[in-house]
């Protein structure tokens, strides 16, 4: 089994609300169908609207990811998945990944949502670590201390292994991290000071 980790670019004029519900319904039903084993998805919608942070070095901010498992990443199954994925958006990047998960997400039910939000990052190795020397940096050392200073209840971590669409954007890795939807716009909460100052400017520091 190989997962395979998209990003989509939401269509300019549809709105938030109406894309989510194509991605978490007829899109995720049609990816089954076409062979996905599973089919995860990340999608911005109104309960994410507020958050009091959000970051993006593209034009553009990627409002959704999605990941499934398939039997192979190559093949007929694959390309049709990846050309349903790039229907659905105007810009669409998919890779290959290997999955790590420090901390497990709690199980829901097909269909339904998880609890509080997800924090999804792209990340890029910098040019003066060579491979061995970031991953050991990140899944060694760093991802702990996230879990440790945050109020984090599933961490999800990719390796991407290679780029499957054409003009993909360099990308070495990609986490999902759980927090609570209180922490949207509460640092308190996100860092899991219990509302202390002084531990808040630990923990960010």
């Amino acid at each position: 089994m190989e997962k395979v980790v998209a990003v989509l670019w939401r269509p300019e004029g549809t709105p938030m609300e109406a894309w989510a519900e194509v991605l978490l319904g007829p899109l995720a039903a049609r990816l089954g169908d076409l062979g996905a084993a599973g089919v995860q998805v990340n999608v911005a919608d109104g309960a994410v609207a507020g958050a009091a942070v959000r970051f993006s070095t593209f034009e553009r901010p990627i409002e959704a990811v999605v990941a499934v498992w398939l039997p192979t990443a190559t093949g007929s199954a694959a390309d049709a998945v990846l050309a349903e994925l790039g229907v659905a958006a105007e810009r669409m990047a998919a890779y290959l990944v290997t999955e790590s998960v420090p901390l497990a997400p709690p199980p829901v039910g097909p269909g339904e949502r998880t609890p509080g939000f997800a924090n999804v990052a792209l990340l890029r190795r910098p040019a003066h670590l060579d491979r061995d020397e970031w991953l050991a940096r990140w899944q060694g050392d760093h991802t702990q201390v996230a879990i440790d200073t945050q109020s984090t209840f599933g961490y999800v971590q990719h390796v991407v292994v290679r780029p499957l669409t054409p003009g993909a954007p360099v990308v070495d890795g990609i986490v999902e991290e759980l927090f609570p939807i209180e922490a949207l716009h509460d640092f308190h909460v996100f860092f899991d000071t219990g509302g202390s100052d002084d531990e808040l400017g630990r923990r960010m520091a």
